[in-house]
């Protein structure tokens, strides 16, 4: 059993944090044009991140998978709105957050999926996408690891929040260099795949399982297989 967790891609999520309470900022011209550049970096980098992830988790979809968007709770200090240039569908789960990882206060969620693939005699396997990759991205992966799920990366559906890759050609460096964070972290030689092997797998598998199915013939009453 394949699922896709998509991360974070919510309205606002490219927005500077304001100062902390307290926190002295010497504001100024040219500061307040990085600080617009970089919110504008991000935001593009996510309209590029969800038009390659609609058609993917579409498919993923039509051939079996599960996916489930993951959203992190507003707070004091950011708020943030609903996806972002996406469309799920009405059977998508959704799970909220409010840190950087999505296991920790979602166990309940996880063992049940890992019961429904044991109970349809399948393996479970966690494929993680969204923003950002060195933060949210990565931790909810190592987090789903250490607890012993089997858990990827999907690596050309992550951007980095600091410079994040405008197109699709990703991963950029700063990917990578997230994605070697991964690694580590998990003490995994890959912990990344790629969306068109795993959209290639996905359609082998669903097409496999789908010739496996009895199918009912109402002539004889009786299962017969295809």
């Amino acid at each position: 059993m394949t699922v896709v967790l998509v991360i974070d891609m919510q309205d606002g999520m490219w927005k500077n944090a304001p100062p902390e309470p307290g926190e002295q900022v010497e504001r100024s011209e040219l500061f307040d044009r990085i600080a617009a550049h970089r919110e504008q970096r991000r935001k593009t980098g996510m309209d590029a991140l969800a038009a390659d992830i609609q058609p993917f988790v579409d498919e993923m979809r039509e051939n079996g998978a599960k996916i489930v968007w993951v959203k992190m709770k507003s707070d004091e200090v950011m708020q943030y709105g609903d996806l972002y240039n996406l469309t799920p569908a009405p059977e998508d789960p959704v799970l909220w957050k409010d840190a950087q990882w999505v296991y920790p206060n979602n166990e309940a969620f996880f063992e049940a999926l890992r019961d429904e693939a044991e109970a349809n005699d399948q393996d479970l396997e966690l494929k993680v996408c969204g923003v950002w990759a060195l933060e949210c991205v990565i931790n909810s992966h190592v987090t789903l690891h250490r607890a012993g799920y089997n858990s990827r990366i999907i690596g050309d559906l992550i951007i980095d929040s600091s410079k994040p890759c405008q197109d699709s050609d990703r991963p950029d460096e700063y990917e990578a260099h997230a994605l070697h964070h991964a690694a580590q972290a998990t003490d995994t030689k890959n912990p990344a795949e790629w969306k068109n092997d795993i959209l290639r797998n996905q359609r082998a598998l669903f097409d496999r399982r789908s010739a496996e199915k009895p199918v009912f013939t109402p002539q004889t009453h009786a299962m017969e297989p295809l």
